[in-house]
C-alpha cells in the first residue's frame, strides 16, 4: 500500500515540475498594469497599440449599450435595460476620451 502511495505521490512530484513554467510569475503584476492603462489611459509616446485598442473596447462598449437601449425601448417598464445601456455609453466614452489623453509619468516630468 505505502508503494503505490510512494508512485502517486512521484507522479505528482513529476507533474507539478513539467507544469510549473505554464504560468508565468508576474500575472498579478500585468492585471494591475492592464486595468492601470484602461482606468487612467496609456502612458508615453509609443502606445498607439493601446490607444486603438482602447478606442476600440470603447466603441464596443457604446455599441452595446445603444443596442441595449434599443431592446429596452421595447418594453414597458424595462428601466435597468436603461440604466445599463447608460453605463454602457458612459463607459465607452471615458475609455475613448482616456485614450486620446497622453498621460506621463514620473520618469517622463523629470
Amino acid at each position: 500500500m505505502s508503494r503505490q502511495r510512494e508512485g502517486v505521490d512521484k507522479l505528482n512530484d513529476d507533474l507539478v515540475l513539467r507544469q510549473s513554467n505554464i504560468q508565468q510569475h508576474d500575472i498579478i503584476r500585468n492585471d494591475r498594469s492592464v486595468d492601470d492603462v484602461f482606468w487612467n489611459g496609456p502612458t508615453g509616446r509609443n502606445s498607439t497599440v493601446q490607444r486603438i485598442g482602447i478606442c476600440l473596447f470603447g466603441l464596443l462598449f457604446i455599441l452595446s449599450g445603444l443596442s441595449l437601449a434599443s431592446v429596452a425601448s421595447r418594453h414597458e417598464g424595462a428601466w435597468m435595460g436603461y440604466i445599463m445601456a447608460v453605463l454602457g455609453v458612459g463607459g465607452g466614452c471615458r475609455l475613448i476620451y482616456k485614450s486620446f489623453i497622453v498621460r506621463k509619468t514620473g520618469r517622463e516630468l523629470r
